[in-house]
């Protein structure tokens, strides 16, 4: 599976078996066009940043970079991570549902009957 699709299925996930946490892509990367690194500093985007952002219930802030199966973490990435660790905020690189699974049991998220859903909405655990 490429990052794109691991992406789509943790989404499709979150959504299917925790309808109580707000989730977002974070745009940071993907194709500029000439001349957008400038204008990317200054709308705040930042090298490093997970690919989603999740508010969990009770407010608190998590984060997900999503890999495919041989993808690594760039310095970037490892830096931000830890920035967002000592900030209090919640952070797993995801290789799949089976690890977003994890994590949000291990951050005390409450979620949906997951082999079900998984079955009915076609999510790869």
């Amino acid at each position: 599976m490429s990052e794109q699709d691991v992406q789509r299925s943790v989404i499709d996930y979150i959504v299917a078996v925790a309808p109580g946490i707000f989730i977002y892509a974070i745009p940071n990367s993907g194709r500029r066009e000439r001349g957008c690194k400038a204008s990317n500093a200054v709308s705040g985007l930042r090298k490093g940043a997970p690919d989603l952002g999740l508010v969990l219930p009770g407010g608190r802030a998590a984060f997900i970079e999503c890999k495919s199966e041989k993808g690594r973490l760039s310095w970037e990435q490892e830096a931000c991570a830890e920035a967002i660790e000592a900030s209090g905020g919640l952070w797993v690189m995801a290789r799949g549902i089976n690890d977003v699974r994890h994590a949000l049991a291990d951050w005390g998220v409450t979620t949906r009957d997951a082999d079900a859903l998984c079955k009915k909405t076609g999510a790869r655990v």
